[in-house]
């Protein structure tokens, strides 16, 4: 290659490269955060399909309106809607309310160790990325999940976009895993099968 066109060659990455550094990219992701606190501390906030936590935690979000879940063992979930603004600070209070028995503690896969509860329920959904619900208690975390429960029967309700596309009664036992593997088509389904089976 002659030496003329490997400087202009050169001259041109060097001038791209410089329009690069000086105007940011068009696409950058706006990002804010939303500071969480609870009273008790400890609990862990759901967003975005993704778990953060324990509290106090900060939550860094795209800009934007989002729902956080905010649970913790022993105490009812709590759901809240925040308002993210690009490069600001958010600060949310949450005082946890005592509700024994009737939370959803979602298991934290990559701590290790033991983590037993109650009851717990593997969820695994093809298609993935399903809301679940046990009678009234949102799952905060979309499948695939492994969460604890109080032992007792359930209505377990997969939706998607708010419409309910799958339902099972199921019966959780303490100190046991069920484990459930369930290919949900388009149309809505409803198993009616024994939950003692």
């Amino acid at each position: 290659m002659k030496w003329w066109l490997k400087a202009r060659i050169f001259a041109g990455i060097f001038a791209i490269g410089i329009i690069a550094l000086q105007c940011p990219a068009a696409h950058a992701q706006k990002t804010g955060v939303v500071k969480v606190d609870t009273n008790p501390v400890g609990a862990y906030v759901y967003a975005q399909g993704k778990a953060w936590g324990p509290t106090p935690v900060f939550v860094e979000l795209q800009a934007g309106s989002h729902t956080l879940v905010i649970t913790r063992d022993g105490y009812a979930p709590v759901t809240r809607k925040v308002s993210v603004r690009t490069d600001r600070v958010e600060r949310l209070d949450v005082k946890l309310a005592l509700h024994p028995g009737e939370s959803i503690r979602v298991h934290q896969t990559d701590a290790g160790g033991a983590d037993d509860g109650p009851g717990t329920v593997a969820v695994v959904t093809h298609p993935p990325g399903l809301t679940i619900f046990m009678n009234d208690l949102l799952v905060p975390q979309t499948t695939p999940v492994v969460f604890d429960i109080r032992s007792g029967i359930y209505e377990l309700r997969l939706e998607h976009g708010g419409q309910r596309v799958y339902r099972k009664t199921v019966f959780v036992r303490a100190g046991r895993m069920m484990e459930l593997d369930l290919t949900v088509k388009r149309s809505r389904r409803i198993d009616d099968s024994d939950p003692w089976e």
